[in-house]
């Protein structure tokens, strides 16, 4: 089919320049220097966030399994110390996860030993290790004058420097507590054990950590795991916690502008989206067409930062949200602005109780809401949607609609000011569209910003806002109800009109 040139009505785009910049910083423009959060805010932060408890208790796993193979393999204090490359990875982890990874490299030690050198000493075994996941986040950036004011990378002569202090430091700290403890239990002798715990600790991590930093910290990054991109780090964030509809502001421009978008996916020959221009205004409904291939799902990852943050591939153009470059957040930032519902919905649900879903999502994308407006927010959602009855169900014993429906419970409950929804209506009978189409209308009313693509005509009357694509390009952006009077345009690009349209185009 050949490309069709894009049909507009009465619409300009303004000429925008692209925002630059893919790396979140402080607002000091140094790494390092974000307000995080005190020493035991941060520490006990850990067991209210259910992805940091995620990640800590990875982060022991992965530490213990490293650990007990070397058990015995080389000892260099039998029973106390032996050679343990493993101990490369609370420095790694602490740089990438905060204090996730004291807690995973405390109990990391702990599981290593029960597999052959659990003791008295295991106790500060523990201390020591906590100390060691933990000090090289809280001194990275704060080391004043030999600081480098860059990421965890040792790439630069500045950044290596810091790098090896702070593994000294930790190092002291693990070894001095661990030598301490075991000499007050007269177990060895202070001078005996810190030193070799210390060159240990200092070598492994030396060697080892560069390589795995360099490696894991982009993609870190990219996933939006970084401890830099925590709940606590709010005032550098670009996406607070969601504000309720009711209460957005308009922004004076248009809530989504894009510019010249174009995307093919990795070992794609074919682009995906190709010099696709579109603006959304606040507080409407934009219904998004197109055939099998057109490139509608596509559009919905570009809207959340899935692409090109997460998903491969070729990107140019621009996507701002509010004004601001969706390439400078991460995908975990963009979820707290821009829900998106997937038209794989099943994908996202990952609780095995309805209600435990929604405080999933709430726990981990507000997390500034009380247990009472967590609970408040559940309730008003699930009714909305009208799963209110269903509250202690597993998921997996819904019908396919109330899944579907479930699926966008999730989505809406952290109220969100920009809605994208993939082909939300696929598991849904004529009452169950109806009645999606009604609650986004008053959405809408308060000033969401609403975006769904639809493989069907008969509810995109509905919409504010009609665009068409085909072939990865925007053939149509206009009026709904004009669009419908084109049904040949409309079969031209695999969408099946109305019936009636046709006799009165």
């Amino acid at each position: 089919m050949a490309r069709l040139a894009v049909q507009r009505e009465d619409r300009r785009l303004p000429d925008k320049s692209r925002s630059q910049g893919r790396l979140l910083r402080s607002q000091s423009g140094r790494w390092g220097h974000q307000d995080r959060p005190s020493v035991k805010g941060g520490l006990l932060e850990v067991w209210r966030d259910t992805r940091q408890l995620v990640l800590a208790a990875q982060i022991a796993a992965i530490y213990a399994a490293v650990l007990i193979p070397f058990k015995v393999g080389i000892p260099i204090i039998p029973g106390f110390v032996e050679l343990r490359p493993a101990n490369a990875i609370p420095v790694v982890a602490s740089l990438l996860f905060g204090p996730a990874a004291a807690w995973g490299a405390a109990l990391g030690n702990l599981i290593g030993d029960l597999f052959g050198t659990l003791g008295p000493g295991s106790l500060f075994g523990l201390l020591g290790n906590f100390l060691y996941g933990y000090v090289p986040y809280r001194l990275w950036g704060r080391l004043g004058p030999l600081s480098s004011g860059r990421p965890p990378e040792p790439r630069t002569p500045r950044q290596i420097l810091e790098y090896a202090l702070i593994c000294i430091l930790a190092s002291l700290a693990c070894a001095g507590t661990i030598g301490w403890g075991l000499d007050v239990m007269r177990l060895l002798p202070f001078q005996v054990l810190a030193p070799a715990i210390f060159i240990n600790n200092v070598l492994m991590s030396s060697v080892l950590g560069p390589p795995l930093l360099l490696f894991l910290y982009p993609r870190v990054a990219r996933w939006g795991l970084l401890y830099a991109d925590g709940p606590h780090d709010r005032k550098a964030a670009w996406a607070h916690s969601p504000v309720p509809a009711q209460a957005q502001r308009a922004p004076d421009g248009p809530r989504i502008l894009i510019r010249d978008l174009h995307f093919t996916y990795r070992n794609v020959a074919h682009p995906a989206l190709h010099g696709l221009s579109l603006s959304v205004k606040a507080g409407t409904l934009t219904a998004v067409l197109g055939g099998s291939g057109a490139g509608k799902s596509t559009l919905c990852y570009c809207l959340n930062g899935l692409i090109p943050d997460y998903l491969p591939g070729e990107f140019s153009g621009s996507v701002l949200i509010d004004g601001r470059d969706t390439r400078q957040a991460t995908v975990s930032q963009h979820a707290r602005s821009v829900g998106l519902l997937f038209q794989d919905f099943e994908a996202q649900l990952v609780s095995t109780n309805v209600e435990r879903e929604l405080a999933f999502t709430l726990g981990n994308l507000c997390p500034d809401l009380s247990r009472e407006a967590i609970a408040a927010r559940i309730t008003d959602t699930l009714r909305l949607v009208g799963l209110d009855g269903h509250r202690a169900r597993d998921p997996l014993s819904l019908s396919g609609g109330e899944r579907q429906r479930l699926a966008i419970a999730s989505v809406l409950a952290p109220c969100p000011p920009v809605l994208v929804l993939d082909d939300p209506t696929t598991d849904l009978d004529p009452a169950g569209r109806g009645a999606l189409y009604a609650l986004l209308r008053k959405l809408v009313e308060t000033g969401t910003t609403v975006v769904l693509t639809d493989h069907e005509t008969e509810d995109a009357v509905q919409a504010d806002q009609a665009c068409l694509l085909s072939q990865g390009g925007l053939v149509w952006d206009g009026r709904p109800d004009r669009l419908l009077r084109r049904p040949a345009l409309l079969e031209q690009c695999d969408v099946r009109p109305l019936p009636l349209s046709a006799f009165f185009a």
